[in-house]
């Protein structure tokens, strides 16, 4: 990691002109974005505090930098003299296992701050929590700029909304990566056939999103390096008027619109389209001079193309549906599901005629799962017919109930239940593919098992056509 000296941070402007600002860092809200994304080592070498002094310093005469955090906390604590080297103050919080405390407390500081520090213009504040919501729409009230910076995947979309410019910190780390300003200019330049590319293939998986949602969706798209700017437009909403030969744009009430693809969009030219698309071979030995040279010779264009490929487009068709099956508590690894499946339906054949009020406690101990956790499942099981009601009729969790006689052995509830998930992926991909179905249920690893692949065929019997 490079840090600036100390001085950096604090060094007098030769402007007389520059604003004051002050920089707030959720230095733990920073660190678990970095690590959800990249684990716990990824995030230690993706840190890098230059980029984010750098804007700082773009933007004013910093007077003050700040970062909050537990610093007991080991995942934290290394980090601390490196801080300290850029001259960052740290603000000591003792959490106790309270989530938020570390938000409250930078909550109530940059507020104070903005009472009683008039001087003090412009707030730099590097978290994704919507915790802030309600300090930022303070602050703005006294006239303060507030420019956000946080990993893309830990940003809330209400605080994004109340500030005066955002900017991921992939994005600052590219920038600083490459401040020549070469890659930056010829993104500039792009076509924008070459966007509508990618805002159809995440429309055709993603039936409606509101223009927040699809702006958050291409940022992912483009690792978190999307701007409209880039496309030569102010407003994201000013470019998505230009695509309205292809897109509906309709009020979604609370003042965004709702972005879908019209009615006669043909969607399966566009797929056949993207098929055509050259895929890039990631086996290529890219340490070998030529791949060099080739990419260098790569116009960005070109490399846009090649990512908005029939792979990419179903990449994106999993990690939708995936994200879909949490709510039912879907989990993919096979090596964890089918032992739980079978633990389940062990409880539940030994224990009919209770009901489900009175059974979960038994499952939860059983189990070791919250009851929360096993309302998901039954959710699902009970969505799927799988159980008889019995008895009275009262509320569906207070009548007993037993297994339909047809599950009447492990193999067959782990297989139902796993053609019930399948099912209800086929909401999101009505033409499912056989290697897509066994990427879901997490057996991709036994494409070339003839056994799994007919149990996967025999899955998808009524569901998909698996070719």
């Amino acid at each position: 990691m490079q840090f600036l000296p100390p001085n950096t941070l604090n060094a007098s402007q030769s402007k007389s002109n520059l604003s004051n600002l002050g920089l707030f860092i959720d230095f733990e809200n920073l660190i678990y974005g970095l690590t959800h994304r990249y684990g716990e080592q990824g995030a230690f070498e993706k840190f890098d505090l230059t980029p984010i002094t750098k804007l700082c310093q773009e933007h004013g005469r910093m007077i003050m930098a700040k970062a909050y955090a537990d610093w007991r906390m080991k995942s934290i604590n290394r980090f601390q003299s490196d801080l300290y080297a850029a001259g960052v103050e740290l603000i000591h919080v003792l959490s106790r296992g309270q989530k938020n405390a570390v938000d409250v407390y930078l909550a109530v500081d940059i507020v104070e701050m903005a009472l009683t520090l008039q001087h003090l213009e412009i707030f730099v504040i590097v978290s994704g929590d919507r915790d802030f919501v309600r300090a930022l729409q303070v602050i703005r009230k006294y006239q303060k700029k507030i420019i956000v910076i946080a990993p893309k995947w830990s940003l809330s979309p209400d605080l994004k909304a109340l500030c005066d410019e955002f900017i991921s910190y992939e994005q600052l780390l590219y920038q600083d990566q490459n401040s020549n300003q070469i890659g930056i200019k010829e993104i500039q330049h792009k076509s924008l056939e070459s966007l509508k590319k990618a805002i159809f293939s995440i429309l055709t998986v993603h039936d409606g999103l509101t223009g927040a949602q699809l702006h958050q969706q291409l940022e992912r798209f483009f690792d978190g390096r999307f701007d409209p700017k880039e496309y030569g437009f102010v407003k994201f909403s000013k470019l998505l008027e230009q695509l309205e030969d292809d897109i509906d744009l309709s009020s979604e009430g609370a003042g965004d619109m709702l972005v879908r693809l019209k009615d006669h969009f043909d969607k399966d030219s566009f797929l056949d389209e993207l098929s055509q698309i050259p895929i890039q071979n990631s086996s290529q030995n890219s340490s070998s001079p030529h791949h060099k040279d080739q990419i260098k010779e790569n116009k960005p264009e070109q490399k846009l193309e090649a990512k908005i490929n029939l792979n990419t487009f179903e990449s994106l068709q999993l990690e939708t549906t995936l994200e879909h099956l949490k709510q039912y508590r879907f989990e993919q690894d096979v090596e964890l599901r089918r032992p739980f499946l079978s633990r389940l339906f062990e409880v539940l054949y030994a224990n009919e005629n209770l009901s489900w009020q009175d059974l979960s406690p038994v499952l939860a101990e059983r189990l070791n799962v919250s009851k929360t956790y096993l309302n998901k499942y039954h959710a699902l099981l009970w969505q799927s017919q799988c159980f008889e009601l019995l008895g009275e009729d009262l509320p569906v969790k207070e009548r007993s109930f037993k297994l339909v006689d047809s599950l009447d052995s492990e193999e067959k509830f782990i297989e139902h239940y796993e053609k019930s998930i399948l099912l209800k992926a086929s909401a999101f991909v009505p033409r499912m593919q056989l290697s897509f179905a066994m990427e879901i249920l997490g057996l991709h690893h036994q494409m070339q098992n003839e056994y799994a692949r007919q149990y996967v065929v025999k899955l998808l019997e009524g569901i998909s056509d698996p070719t």
